[in-house]
């Protein structure tokens, strides 16, 4: 039989009761398409890359919610993965999909890293891996991505005592306006840090490593306190804080800056002339007055008048204490009703005050 008798009789064939041919090629359209529609269905869950300590913990959670679950025990610790979610792509039954809530559970272990402090695993997402209800039989089964990769660390924990090394500040305080890094407060100042043992063991070295996120204080006039957690840089290091809510709480105290105010012709008391005549020696020439500048907090020096400043400020030199013929000692400087915070100092020098004198020796009387 050549082709033409074989066209010749195909063509006969779909010529002959055409119409019922065609409605019989419409019905079982419809069926197939109801059938794809109804008995079968495409979905395509999303399953989130989580961490737990025990495969007991694994087993309880799949029940409710499907994932891919890391099984990492407290010895190792995360340090990466190459994804934070996994989509699978299934078609199957209607049935089978609805009921599928499937599942992956990868068990990790400290022997798992031999002699390495820190390892990557490779782990291919393959469809035995896959575990759920009834196990069922998909006709289409595509995981995306198709694997993943793991890095793990030995963690490790040290104690540490945290304080104004390990704080940092965000912005400058309102101008007139600082704070002394002595005075900052670090609660808890003793805390316990965990994490991979490369990064314990550099921050046993260098206690002033594990900083602090920062402490904002922008136009700030007053004490700052805020609750801050470890810096971004120690967190990418896989560095935690082991306090509630991973935080401590840092305060700043902000204080307004010195100011200065000059006071002119403060006398000086002279003390014990007469141990100079038992020397042999008189004064012939000294100051009589120093020009001095006051500096101290706002509030202390701006609530007292130059004379008022002046009275509370006492000079005092002991003629005992002069040995040389011509020098410039310091004097002692007393005060009432000043606090600790407030400066006496010359005028123009940034010193204590001090004075001029000439001694000159007395001649022998006849």
């Amino acid at each position: 039989m050549t082709v033409g008798d074989l066209a010749r009789r195909a063509w006969h064939f779909l010529r002959h009761d055409v119409g019922r041919k065609l409605t019989a090629l419409v019905f079982a359209l419809a069926l197939w398409t109801i059938l794809e529609n109804w008995v079968t269905k495409d979905d395509s869950p999303v399953l989130l890359v989580r961490t737990v300590p025990t495969r007991e913990e694994a087993e309880r959670q799949r029940v409710s919610t499907p994932a891919i679950y890391l099984v990492v025990p407290d010895t190792l610790l995360v340090r990466s993965k190459s994804s934070d979610r996994v989509t699978v792509h299934v078609k199957g039954l209607v049935d089978d999909v609805n009921r599928m809530n499937l599942s992956v559970v990868l068990p990790f272990d400290a022997a798992q890293l031999g002699t390495e402090s820190e390892r990557s695993f490779q782990q291919e997402l393959e469809r035995d891996l896959f575990k759920g209800r009834d196990n069922p039989h998909f006709s289409d089964f595509r995981v995306s991505p198709s694997s993943l990769s793991v890095t793990l660390a030995l963690t490790r924990e040290v104690d540490m005592t945290l304080g104004s090394l390990n704080v940092t500040t965000e912005g400058r305080p309102r101008d007139g306006y600082f704070f002394k890094e002595s005075r900052i407060l670090v609660r808890p100042d003793q805390v316990r840090l965990s994490g991979p043992s490369a990064a314990i063991a550099a921050l046993r070295e260098r206690p002033a490593l594990p900083r602090l996120s920062p402490v904002r204080i922008e136009g700030r006039s007053s004490s700052v306190v805020q609750l801050v957690g470890l810096s971004q840089e120690m967190l990418d290091q896989g560095v935690t804080l082991l306090t509630p809510g991973n935080q401590v709480e840092v305060t700043i105290f902000l204080e307004p800056e010195d100011i200065t105010r000059d006071l002119l012709s403060v006398p000086v008391n002279y003390r014990n002339e007469g141990s100079l005549k038992a020397r042999k020696f008189k004064a012939i020439a000294w100051d009589s007055t120093l020009d001095l500048k006051v500096i101290g907090p706002p509030a202390e020096i701006e609530a007292l008048s130059k004379e008022e400043l002046a009275r509370r400020i006492d000079l005092v030199f002991d003629w005992r204490d002069a040995v040389l013929n011509m020098a410039r000692p310091s004097v002692h400087v007393f005060t009432e009703g000043l606090s600790d915070s407030v400066k006496v100092r010359m005028l123009g020098e940034d010193r204590e005050p001090f004075i001029e004198y000439s001694l000159e020796a007395l001649k022998d009387t006849p």
